[in-house]
This record gives C-alpha cells, sequence and structure tokens, in this order.
C-alpha cells in the first residue's frame, strides 16, 4: 500500500531524534482509517498460527495500550481523531507523544478499554525486557512469558540507541536464538552477539543519555541498565585489569 507522502516527519528531540517513527505514527492511523484491518510493526512477531479475529485489537503494556499492533474497522471515529491529532501535532514532540500517548487517550475517550488485549496475550515483552531477549540464562523465563501470546514485540528501537548490530546472531541457547532456530527460517548469520559485547552496548546506551535530557519512555529503560548486571559488566569490561581489582 502506498499513500503519497511530500516529507516524512522524524522525532526533532530527545533520544529517539532522527527516527521516523514519528511519521508512521500518523501513517498507520491513515491508512487503517482509509482501509481498515490490521496494522503490524516490522519488528513484530507472529507467535499463534492465526490472527485474532476480534474487530478491534491492541494490547495493553504497563499503563498505556500500543499501536505497535493494531486492528480497527474502516473509518472508525477514533482513527479520524487520531490522524488530525497527530498532524496537528507536528514534528517537535517527545517520543510517543502521537503513537501509545494519542491512542490510549482516545481509547479512554471512545470506551473502548474492553477490546484490549492483556500484555501476556499481546506484548508480553516491553523495552525493559530486551537484554533477558539475549540472555541464555532466561530463555526458560521468557519461554515461559510468551507461551500464550499472540505476537512479540522486539522493541528495535532499544536496539537502534543501544547500537545492537542486526547482522549478528544472537547467543546460542537465548530465547531469540530458540525463536529463530523453531521458525524453520533459513536465516544464517556471520557470527554471534558476545554476551560481553551486548553488556557495553547497554551500558554505552545509558551513558550517552546523562547528559541528554532523556524523554520520559527513555528514562525507566536507562535506570534498568544501570541496576541490571549487564551494566555491571559493562562497567568492569572498561575499568582495565588495574582498575577492577579496586571496583569489584
Amino acid at each position: 500500500m502506498h499513500l503519497p507522502s511530500k516529507s516524512v516527519m522524524v522525532y526533532r528531540r530527545g533520544s529517539g531524534a532522527g527516527s521516523p517513527a514519528l511519521h508512521a505514527n500518523l501513517f498507520r492511523l491513515v491508512l487503517l482509517e482509509r482501509h481498515g484491518g490490521w496494522w503490524v510493526d516490522t519488528d513484530v512477531a507472529l507467535l499463534a498460527p492465526e490472527l485474532p479475529s476480534a474487530p478491534f485489537y491492541f494490547a495493553a503494556e504497563e499503563d498505556h495500550f500500543t499501536n505497535s499492533i493494531m486492528k480497527f474497522p474502516r473509518a472508525h471515529p477514533l482513527l479520524a481523531e487520531a490522524a488530525k491529532a497527530a498532524r496537528a501535532a507536528g514534528d517537535d514532540v517527545p517520543w510517543a507523544t502521537t503513537g501509545p500517548t494519542l491512542l490510549t487517550r482516545l481509547v479512554r475517550k471512545h470506551g473502548l478499554e474492553a477490546w484490549a488485549a492483556p500484555s501476556e496475550q499481546g506484548c508480553p515483552f516491553i523495552y525493559t525486557d530486551v537484554p533477558a531477549l539475549f540472555d541464555p540464562a532466561r530463555a526458560g523465563e521468557m519461554t515461559e512469558r510468551a507461551r500464550s501470546s499472540c505476537f512479540m514485540h522486539l522493541n528495535n528501537e532499544i536496539w537502534r540507541r543501544a547500537g545492537i548490530p542486526t547482522n549478528l546472531g544472537p547467543p546460542e541457547g537465548s530465547f531469540l536464538d530458540i525463536r529463530f532456530r523453531q521458525s524453520g527460517l533459513d536465516i544464517r548469520f556471520p557470527a554471534r552477539i558476545e554476551l560481553g559485547h551486548l553488556a557495553t552496548w547497554l551500558a554505552n546506551a545509558k551513558f550517552r543519555q546523562i547528559k541528554s535530557d532523556p524523554d520520559a519512555e527513555f528514562t525507566s529503560y536507562r535506570t534498568m541498565v544501570e541496576h541490571s548486571r549487564w551494566s555491571r559488566l559493562g562497567r568492569w569490561l572498561r575499568l582495565g585489569p588495574i582498575a577492577r581489582d579496586w571496583e569489584i
């Protein structure tokens, strides 16, 4: 489906600066308003054999509803109202303003909360779970959390901000590795991500935010990384052999 556009909007500030996700927020609303049906982000995997048959679909995620997976009837008034609000907001807005924040407000305004899929069925993982997807020690936990879910959102934006390479395979035995092998897809990677490198990428993502003005969406992720074993390992790797003796 091609919808002509004179320009593509990107976030102008915050940790998501430069991301075209702002344009995608508007695009999906216009697309569904005109044609109805499904919108599924490209970093979402289908885990069930069939799509849900309900006329509406969006998932609860913490205290909001996510717009990464949506199903609406054509010309539903929420979509037109949301698209108008997204256009009016422009491109100088914080992350998620015209995405989950806008959708959540309008879902409540139009009384559609009852249609929301619970998080364990629609979004079993959130952005703070990204490190666990790569951790072989947590593969069983993540497999169990995804067992009853129709979808899995991989939160590519967190990968982008941390600089996690998408051309390398996940560590052997990790949840992502297991899912790749179970998918039957013939995907071959030149090498695998090493956990030590992952720790450094995640820790560096946190340090890059210290002197900036992070939007609210990233703040809790930064705190999570700071207190995680990945951050501690990344810090230890950078200290050098002499300083490590004092630090550990």
